[in-house]
C-alpha cells in the first residue's frame, strides 16, 4: 500500500479513547445511574401509546452518551423519539437506529459538560400492540467525559404489567358472581358513604335495589375465568439497579501471558514456521495487520487480512532468508499498555525490532484477549530507529490501533 493510500485509508478512522475503569462498589463514589422511567401511571389500552424516558441521576462531567433500549416487538411497536434535553443545547445527536427489538441512541455536546447532575437523556414512544408483561432493557450504556473517556455507570430497566377488567357484578373481585356479592350490595343499601364503592353496580350514584337485581340476574351465570380480560398494560419499575462491573485486571499475569505469545511468534518467525505464527495471530479477523519499515526510508506495504499477512511474511523470508538467524536483539517486551475494551481486554506492547538484527528499532504489537484462546496478536509491525520519526511514530509510545482506538500513554501504561 502506497503512503498516499495509507493516509487516505487512515482518514476514515475515528479516534475513540477507551480507558480501563477498574472499580468496586466501595470505589464508585457518585456513580451515574441511567434508568428507564415510565411517566404514565394509568392503565394503557392496546392501541394506545406508552411514553418512555431514559433518565440520568448522580451524573458528573457527562458530555455524551450512547445506549440501546431493548423491547419485545410482540408487545410494543416503536413510534419515535430520540435525544432529549439533558445535554447542552445544540448537542450533536445521531438519528435513532431502530432494529426489530432495539433502539440505539447516541448524542454528544459540542460546547461542554452538562450543567445538571440529573435529567432526561432520551425520550421514546411506543404503541401497545399486545397486553402482555414485558421489560424495557437498557444495554451497552456508555457515558463519556470531555476527554472521551468512559464514566462508571449503573442501569435500571423498566417494566410493564398487564391490567384486567372485572365484571361490574363481581363486587368483591373474587372472579365469581354469587351470594357474597349480593350481600355486599345489601349491606350498603342507601348508605351515604358505602364501605364498598363497587356496590354501586350500575354507577348511578346510589346503592339500591337496582344494583341487587343486576347481581341476582348474573348469579352463577358467569363462570370463573370469564370475568376478566387482559385489556392493557400499566407501567411499573424494577427496584434494583444493574451494576456494570468488570473484574480488576491482573496486570502482572496479563503481561506474562502477552510475553508468551510474542515469544512464540518470535521463535516461529525465525524458524519460518507459518503454522506456529498463525497460532499467535487473530486470524479470524479481517482487520488483522502486519507491516514493517526497513532501512532506506521505504515502508513495506501494510498487509490487512490473514491471507495477505501470510504473503507478506513469506515475502520477507524469501527475500532475505531468516531461518535460525534470530532477527532482532531478543524477544523481550519492555513496555505494556493494557485496558478494557467494553467487556474484553486489549493491549499494546513494545519490544526490540524483530525483523532486522543489524538495525536497531522497535516492534509494536496490538493484541486482544479472546474468551477461549487468550491473547492473540491483532497488529504487528517493526521500524528501524531512524524511521520512527520519519514516518510519524514516536519512540517508546504505542502506535498500533484498531479502527482508530489509540492508547493513552498516561492512563493505560502498566508500571514496570
Amino acid at each position: 500500500m502506497k503512503r498516499g493510500n495509507v493516509k487516505q485509508f487512515l482518514t476514515f478512522f475515528f479516534v475513540t479513547i477507551v480507558i480501563c475503569l477498574v472499580f468496586t462498589a466501595m470505589g464508585y463514589g457518585e456513580v451515574s445511574l441511567v434508568h428507564v422511567v415510565l411517566p404514565q401511571t394509568a392503565s394503557i389500552a392496546v392501541g394506545e401509546r406508552l411514553n418512555v424516558d431514559i433518565q440520568i441521576a448522580n451524573a458528573q462531567d457527562v458530555v455524551g452518551y450512547e445506549l440501546t433500549v431493548g423491547f419485545d416487538p410482540a408487545v410494543l411497536r416503536y413510534i419515535g423519539g430520540g435525544n432529549a434535553d439533558y445535554l447542552s443545547e445544540g448537542a450533536f445527536a445521531l438519528s435513532p437506529i431502530v432494529l426489530n427489538s432495539t433502539v440505539h441512541i447516541a448524542a454528544t455536546s459540542v460546547i461542554g459538560v452538562a450543567s445538571a447532575n440529573e435529567g432526561t437523556l432520551a425520550t421514546l414512544t411506543f404503541e401497545v400492540i399486545t397486553a402482555r408483561e414485558s421489560t424495557l432493557k437498557l444495554r451497552d450504556v456508555i457515558l463519556s467525559d470531555s476527554a472521551g473517556m468512559s464514566l462508571p455507570v449503573t442501569t435500571r430497566d423498566g417494566r410493564i404489567e398487564t391490567t384486567r377488567a372485572f365484571s361490574a357484578m363481581d363486587v368483591n373481585r373474587d372472579r365469581k358472581v354469587n351470594i357474597l356479592d349480593l350481600t355486599l350490595v345489601a349491606s350498603n343499601l342507601r348508605v351515604a358513604s358505602p364501605t364498598t364503592p363497587r356496590a354501586d353496580v350500575n354507577e348511578d350514584g346510589t346503592v339500591n335495589i337496582l344494583d341487587m337485581v343486576l347481581i341476582a340476574q348474573q348469579l352463577d351465570v358467569v363462570r370463573e375465568g370469564e370475568l376478566e380480560n387482559e385489556v392493557g398494560v400499566i407501567p411499573v419499575h424494577t427496584k434494583e439497579p444493574v451494576i456494570s462491573t468488570r473484574p480488576p485486571i491482573d496486570f502482572a499475569g496479563e503481561k506474562a501471558a502477552i510475553q508468551v505469545v510474542y515469544s512464540e511468534f518470535y521463535k516461529a518467525f525465525n524458524d519460518n514456521d507459518l503454522k506456529a505464527i498463525a497460532e499467535t495471530f487473530r486470524t479470524n479477523d479481517a482487520k488483522v495487520a502486519f507491516g514493517t519499515i526497513f532501512a532506506g526510508n521505504e515502508p513495506v506495504p501494510i498487509a490487512f487480512g490473514w491471507t495477505n499477512v501470510k504473503v507478506a511474511i513469506e515475502g520477507l523470508w524469501i527475500g532475505i532468508g531468516t531461518k535460525g538467524s534470530k532477527w532482532g536483539r531478543d524477544d523481550v517486551l519492555k513496555d505494556f499498555w493494557i485496558r478494557y475494551k467494553g467487556s474484553k481486554i486489549e493491549a499494546s506492547a513494545i519490544g526490540y525490532n524483530c525483523y532486522k538484527g543489524s538495525f536497531p528499532g522497535e516492534t509494536h504489537l496490538y493484541l486482544m484477549k479472546e474468551e477461549k484462546d487468550g491473547w492473540k496478536i491483532h497488529e504487528l509491525d517493526s521500524s528501524t530507529e531512524n524511521n520512527l520519526g520519519i514516518f510519524g511514530f514516536h519512540k517508546g509510545k504505542p502506535r498500533l490501533k484498531e479502527a482508530g482506538r489509540f492508547f493513552s500513554t498516561d492512563a493505560d501504561k502498566v508500571p514496570e
